[in-house]
């Protein structure tokens, strides 16, 4: 029995989402779980979200934000306000099973080490598709590779059990309150504002590990998820900053000896093949990074401590992280490679 009854508060970033707030709210109210409150920002969206949600919704407080703050910014301005013990971001497009958030308490109150859970995210089923799995928690690579384990698999009963995960997709995670407090006092954030859209939750994850918090996944907190719907009006330029977020947050957050040895060797050899597959591109990736350098330096310092004393145990997870199912590959140097000479061959 959950000794813990305290309240949960639930917060929903908008934008352009008008098609799928309702069979996300409906979920919300279908909840076993009675103790929350619902917040939504709209990030400035043009199809009328912001005005469905204070005619439709009025169970739930609406900020509105006269620009597009992104996912973290927007998400440390609903925190900034919440009066619940434990924070439930969700995205507009997710659907959650009737005893999601119970679920998701239970696992939470496993021990006190536990900062945040994941649950059992699955694509939007369609007809008569078989189950796949979006995500049942996080792994990171070595080089700052992050991917959602199960990613695109059957679900054939493989994810059964709990057990301890590296983090929690941004999807729809649990956070106690009171981690997100201990990372905003001893690392200066809850979600990096510097990341507009993307990994954003992975920085999370890697910051409350270095702090010494542990995520669970619990198998019983079933969600469906759209994907993909904040993403639809996505420009190249977001697009490219998604891809230089994967390289900012290993240099911010990584031990040295792997910056210096892995990330940074990658790095380069990664933009030097984008430089003649997509030069564009190649230049915005790396005008971004450059034009981060000076938060990377600042926040290495807040956390270079944290650094040292969790390098071994970072490691480890970067090890577990290998072994894990359902590897969701990003655009990796082999990729390129093969690209690059596919294009020789083609000239």
């Amino acid at each position: 029995m959950r000794s813990n009854t305290g309240k949960v508060s639930i917060g929903i970033v908008t934008y352009n989402s008008r098609d799928v707030i309702k069979p996300c709210f409906d979920s919300l109210r279908a909840q076993t779980y009675e103790n929350i409150e619902i917040i939504f920002l709209d990030n400035a969206s043009s199809d009328g979200s912001a005005d469905f949600i204070e005619k439709e919704i009025r169970e739930a407080l609406l900020i509105r934000s006269d620009e597009n703050l992104g996912f973290g910014k927007a998400h440390n301005k609903i925190i900034s306000g919440i009066t619940g013990e434990y924070y439930l971001p969700i995205n507009p497009d997710m659907i959650l099973s009737p005893g999601f958030i119970e679920a998701m308490l239970d696992a939470i109150h496993i021990n006190k080490q536990i900062g945040w859970v994941s649950g059992r995210i699955y694509f939007n089923k369609k007809d008569d598709e078989a189950i796949r799995v979006y995500s049942v928690g996080h792994a990171i690579t070595r080089d700052g590779r992050a991917f959602n384990i199960g990613y695109g698999l059957t679900d054939r009963e493989q994810f059964n059990d709990p057990r301890e995960v590296f983090g929690a997709s941004g999807a729809a995670p649990l956070y106690k309150t009171e981690m997100l407090q201990d990372l905003f006092y001893r690392t200066g954030d809850i979600f990096d504002e510097v990341i507009f859209l993307d990994l954003e939750d992975v920085d999370l994850d890697w910051r409350a590990r270095l702090l010494g918090w542990k995520c669970m996944y619990a198998p019983d907190a079933i969600a469906y998820h759209i994907g993909g719907h904040s993403r639809q009006d996505t420009t190249d330029l977001v697009a490219y900053q998604s891809y230089a977020n994967r390289y900012y947050i290993a240099l911010k957050n990584n031990a040295l000896q792997d910056i210096l040895f892995l990330v940074i060797p990658h790095y380069f050899c990664y933009i030097t093949v984008v430089s003649f597959l997509n030069p564009r591109k190649a230049f915005y990736i790396n005008k971004i990074i450059m034009s981060r350098i000076k938060f990377i330096m600042r926040k290495r310092k807040v956390l270079y401590d944290l650094q040292r004393q969790r390098k071994k145990e970072m490691r480890a997870w970067f090890r577990w992280s290998m072994n894990q199912p359902g590897y969701q590959h990003s655009i990796d140097i082999k990729v390129l490679g093969d690209q690059l000479r596919t294009l020789s061959k083609d000239k």
